[in-house]
């Protein structure tokens, strides 16, 4: 599985308790999360089940993340 991303340097793994709700829902993608402020600026969360099939996140994930 391939994702890309415009911008994107590193992957980070932050406590749920670091982010925040953006209060939008966006129709076209619903795959955005939640954000986290840091040093360098706004970092949006994807959401996996939006972008990967039920087949493809038990194949994938650990069971606590799917």
């Amino acid at each position: 599985v391939g994702l890309m991303a415009q911008q994107v340097t590193e992957t980070l793994n932050k406590e749920k308790s670091d982010l925040v709700a953006t209060g939008l829902e966006v129709s076209e993608a619903p795959y955005l999360g939640e954000m986290i402020m840091d040093e360098q600026g706004m970092i949006q969360r994807l959401r996996l089940e939006y972008l990967l099939s039920d087949a493809q996140q038990a194949y994938l994930l650990p069971a606590s993340e799917s």
